[in-house]
């Protein structure tokens, strides 16, 4: 009798996800005459809820560049002068000198001077409070830069859904002309062959039931049509048609 065989289990694991950057170049290679492009951007352009999105990303990243700059010391400086006019009771100097028999001789003399600062202030993060907090600002940029990315393709790829269920719509509606002109040419030849007495009426009623069905499938196409387009005209910002 063989002995049981024994595996080592690890108690856990742990696995690495492949993050994938969510982007729109795939409109470029589906939209070979660039139609779809521009609907996408157009769609954008519109969209209030993008946006704001765009809006809360620019308020992060303005967020986290002023909290990154406080870690660095501010320097501030200053320059000034002042001019000053001294008198010298009594003193045989000075440039301009006024006396009298009366009054004792007064000099006067003008005096200059000039000054400059630097002052430099700098907050020292001793406990990671500034820290902390930028990479709390850094997590909420890119928090909202990945909302924004996910929302932006999340909008091409509803514009793109819709725009080929108009083209698909608008060729099932062509398909469904020809159809219709086909049976109504049918139903004429029938009717000219039952007039010269080679045909039966029952072939007629047939005939005149196709083109009855060719009808409302030509209505039901062109309604699916006019949906698509109502779609598209609101999801790109447009007041929508009749």
């Amino acid at each position: 009798m063989k002995e049981p065989l024994e595996l080592k289990l690890p108690s856990s694991y742990q696995s690495k996800l492949d993050v994938i950057d969510s982007d729109t170049n795939w409109i470029k290679e589906i939209s070979k005459d660039g139609k779809l492009e521009k609907l996408i951007e157009e769609v954008l352009l519109n969209n209030w809820n993008f946006k704001k999105a765009a809006t809360n990303v620019q308020r992060a990243a303005a967020n986290a560049k002023i909290s990154a700059s406080k870690k660095y010391p501010k320097f501030s400086g200053g320059l000034g002068g002042a001019r000053t006019e001294r008198s010298f009771l009594g003193f045989p100097f000075g440039g301009d000198q006024e006396s009298s028999e009366a009054r004792p001789r007064v000099s006067k003399s003008l005096f200059s001077s000039y000054g400059m600062s630097l002052d430099m202030n700098w907050e020292i993060d001793l406990w990671g409070r500034m820290r902390t907090g930028q990479e709390a600002l850094i997590a909420e940029f890119e928090a909202s830069s990945s909302e924004l990315r996910g929302f932006k393709s999340s909008l091409a790829g509803q514009t793109a859904k819709i725009w080929f269920a108009l083209l698909g719509a608008k060729e099932q509606e062509e398909l469904a002309k020809r159809s219709l002109a086909s049976f109504k040419k049918t139903q004429r030849m029938l009717r000219d062959a039952f007039d010269a007495g080679n045909g039966a009426a029952s072939q007629i009623r047939l005939a005149a039931s196709d083109v009855e069905v060719a009808v409302a499938l030509l209505e039901q196409r062109k309604a699916q049509v006019r949906a698509a387009a109502r779609q598209l005209e609101i999801l790109l910002g447009r007041y929508p048609g009749g």
